[in-house]
């Protein structure tokens, strides 16, 4: 008899010790279960963070931009356009962003996927900026997150779609005629798998001199 129940006590203990392992099994399943589940969600998230940073960083190239272009031709007091130069991919103009009381020159264009302002000031500025190298817009550890893949300009000679698009790049005489000037921009994160985004905005010009 107490053979019996020895026996007994010990199959006991060894299903008792199945049961627990089984267990613990199921536990480790579910919480590899619930890490990746987790890690998923936050690499979206992240992404996500990401993507709308970038459209933000973005915008706000674009929208320094369009804020310089509204300036052109403030405090120029020259005969000459106060647009030097305008293609599809770059403008060059005379204005005073800086408030010095008088108009510098000014070249907004893109290289390499980074988006660069040069400035020109003194007497005969304009037959220099147009080679004048500039510094990025973007930060430092910003331009090599983000590229801009593109950096368009197309220039009107009306403030609404009712007036005749200029031909690039910019004739002598349509320099004059600029009222209206439109940057698109795409904008791509090196890190990131989202397909780039287009930035559009207008600027209305303050002045063309002349």
């Amino acid at each position: 008899m107490s053979r019996l129940e020895a026996g007994g006590t010990g199959g006991q203990r060894g299903v008792a010790l199945v049961d627990i392992l089984m267990a613990l099994a199921l536990l480790g399943i579910m919480s590899s279960g619930l890490f990746f589940g987790f890690r998923a969600g936050l690499t979206s998230w992240i992404i996500a963070q990401q993507y709308a940073a970038e459209q933000q960083n973005g915008r706000a190239v674009v929208n320094r931009i369009a804020r310089s272009l509204r300036m052109v031709g403030y405090n120029y007091a020259g005969t000459a356009p106060a647009v030097i130069y305008g293609d599809a991919h770059e403008v060059d103009f005379f204005a005073d962003l800086d408030g010095t009381g008088t108009a510098q020159c000014y070249r907004f264009y893109l290289n390499s996927g980074v988006v660069y302002e040069a400035k020109v000031t003194g007497t005969g500025c304009d037959t220099s900026i147009r080679s004048a190298p500039g510094q990025p817009l973007t930060a430092v550890m910003e331009a090599k997150a983000l590229t801009f893949t593109e950096l368009d300009f197309t220039f009107w000679s009306a403030a609404d779609l009712g007036g005749g698009q200029l031909a690039t790049p910019l004739s002598s005489t349509d320099r004059y005629h600029v009222v209206r000037v439109e940057v698109t921009a795409k904008v791509q994160g090196e890190s990131s798998t989202e397909p780039p985004v287009t930035i559009t905005t207008d600027a209305t010009v303050r002045q063309t001199g002349g």
